[in-house]
């Protein structure tokens, strides 16, 4: 969720082109919204400059720009701590750590959930707090902690609820699914991706949304066909390229792709992790080479060098890039 400070309420110079950001974050249009941010930072002072900070970074961070939205939430914290702005400063440590993450840098963004819980609760600021305590549960979540995940989250969601934060709600209740699932408790955690998916799409929120399809296709797995699979992917892939999420783009493609896989397309599925690796790849993470190149090697046994480098020709890769990958695939 985004931090605003004051900026609903500041000077025109600075409220007019905040609000064309915010419109425009609203309609997905991330660049367009990082001009007006800017254009009002030329007239902004003190916690406002914190603020539009921060906005810059969500913009960055959306289509996966992740050196410049660590470099803006950076800047944001420092400028809400030299203005003593301590829920700004909670809000901003909090999603620097989730860029780290994304980075596949966890232990450091663990460093920073805490601290902004640290000053979450010392400013008395509870939706920070909520968003420090999810983060640090999703932290537990990737280590193989669903236990310890789930008590972040519950006390997270419980905060949402008290200040009516339904966005906090609907991400809280798929994160809930996901590690009731981990916890072998698979009924529990399909009904808490459909109350996720009920509540994003009441409140529009698609990204959650195609997050909630994605989990419950997961989920369901076992039960669908896998044309079912597939068009359930497709409709949550749909969703993230509205929202202009490159990192869960590259996540359902990858999904895509091993599904394709799995009914002989592999043509297809070629294409899904090629796409996937053009669109978002940083090591070391689930959205990572590792996973791509693992898919295409399946592609290349079962296809064959030939066929394989048509294929990821016909993708978009250059022919002598495509022959370099069969080789590297073929001799690990």
């Amino acid at each position: 969720m985004e931090y605003f400070d004051g900026l609903p309420e500041s000077e025109p110079a600075v409220r007019a082109p905040f609000e064309k950001g915010r419109a425009a974050m609203a309609a997905y249009k991330w660049d367009e919204a990082i001009q007006n941010f800017e254009e009002a930072e030329k007239h902004a002072a003190g916690t406002e400059l914190a603020a539009l900070h921060g906005l810059v970074g969500h913009c960055h961070h959306m289509p996966g720009r992740l050196p410049q939205a660590l470099a803006s939430f950076e800047e944001s914290a420092r400028l809400a701590e030299r203005f003593h702005d301590k829920p700004g400063q909670a809000h901003a440590t909090d999603r620097t750590g989730v860029v780290l993450r994304d980075q596949g840098k966890l232990d450091r963004a663990l460093e920073k959930y805490e601290e902004a819980l640290r000053l979450a609760k010392e400013a008395g600021a509870r939706p920070q707090e909520a968003y420090a305590l999810g983060d640090i549960g999703v932290f537990h979540y990737v280590s193989g902690e669903p236990a310890k995940a789930l008590s972040y989250y519950e006390d997270a969601l419980k905060i949402h609820r008290e200040t009516g934060d339904r966005h906090g709600q609907a991400s809280l209740l798929c994160n809930i699914g996901l590690a009731r699932s981990m916890s072998g408790e698979q009924d529990k955690a399909l009904e808490y991706c459909e109350k996720s998916l009920a509540l994003a799409r009441e409140i529009g929120e698609k990204g959650i949304e195609a997050g909630a399809l994605a989990n419950i296709d997961f989920l369901r797995s076992d039960e669908l066909k896998p044309a079912e699979r597939l068009a359930n992917q497709e409709q949550a892939l749909k969703l993230m390229r509205e929202v202009g999420d490159k990192r869960g783009q590259a996540n359902l493609l990858a999904n895509m792709g091993a599904t394709q896989i799995d009914v002989g397309e592999h043509e297809k599925a070629v294409a899904s992790y090629v796409t996937a690796q053009n669109t978002y790849s940083v090591p070391g993470t689930i959205q990572g080479p590792e996973r791509y190149r693992h898919g295409l090697g399946r592609c290349l046994t079962a296809m064959g060098r030939e066929k394989f480098v048509a294929a990821c020709a016909k993708s978009g890769m250059a022919g002598p890039e495509a022959d370099r990958m069969a080789q590297e695939l073929a001799n690990p």
